[in-house]
């Protein structure tokens, strides 16, 4: 049966209607929220290109970790931010016991122990020449980059694939909204194209709607407090 008899938008005309018959529905537990780690005393610096984001470690990572617990978000991602002395061409600091990360997930489980603590797996950061492979003789050693680290697709221009794979694996799904989606919203709400924060809603929503179990966003903490 067809319009006019069915008229779906009835069922949107108020806020406790759509909240009613919403099929999508965020919720605090579906975020991972990224962290920019370091090896140094106490960091507690902006990233320019991304606005919201420090590079933390020490005190500042554990008093940050305890607002996001109070925020209700269980898990963390941690990037490592490593000095220029901590990088050479075979990512050596990402195996060290004192590497950025390594520091960072014992600084967490002591501030906060029930958090749940991913550690990013690419060489990128850690490497001198600032690829994420490993190179032989110039070119990349695929079996040697792989035996180290796991490779993300960015969420938004894969939602296809999300799609696919919830309609055809019960494991569960995480979505990894990066920083580029992030920070291309927030610079056109800074220019006034749009309202960032009801388009960052939207995204998130649309990356939950395609099948995503976990969501990985720095907005997370955002999202929280508009849910």
């Amino acid at each position: 049966m067809a319009f006019p008899i069915q008229r779906p938008r009835r069922l949107r005309t108020t806020e406790q209607m759509r909240n009613l018959v919403r099929e999508t529905r965020l919720s605090p537990s579906d975020f991972i929220l990224p962290l920019f780690v370091s090896s140094e005393k106490d960091a507690n610096r902006p990233i320019t290109a991304l606005p919201g984001c420090n590079v933390l470690s020490g005190r500042p990572l554990a008093e940050f970790a305890k607002t996001i617990r109070d925020h209700d978000v269980p898990a963390v991602l941690l990037f490592a931010i490593a000095t220029p002395e901590e990088r050479d061409l075979t990512a050596t600091s990402a195996s060290n016991a004192d590497g950025p990360v390594q520091k960072a997930l014992m600084q967490l489980k002591d501030a906060v122990p029930d958090l749940v603590l991913i550690a990013d797996l690419c060489h990128c950061e850690y490497k001198s020449d600032g690829h994420c492979g490993i190179l032989n003789n110039g070119r990349i050693d695929n079996d040697a980059t792989l035996d180290r680290i796991g490779e993300i697709a960015t969420a938004l221009t894969s939602l296809d694939i999300i799609r696919d794979a919830r309609e055809n694996f019960s494991t569960p799904i995480a979505a990894y909204h990066v920083s580029g989606e992030s920070a291309m919203i927030r610079a056109a709400g800074e220019q006034g194209y749009l309202n960032a924060e009801d388009v960052m809603m939207e995204s998130l929503v649309c990356i939950k709607r395609a099948g995503a179990d976990m969501i990985i966003t720095y907005s997370a903490l955002d999202a929280i407090s508009r849910l």
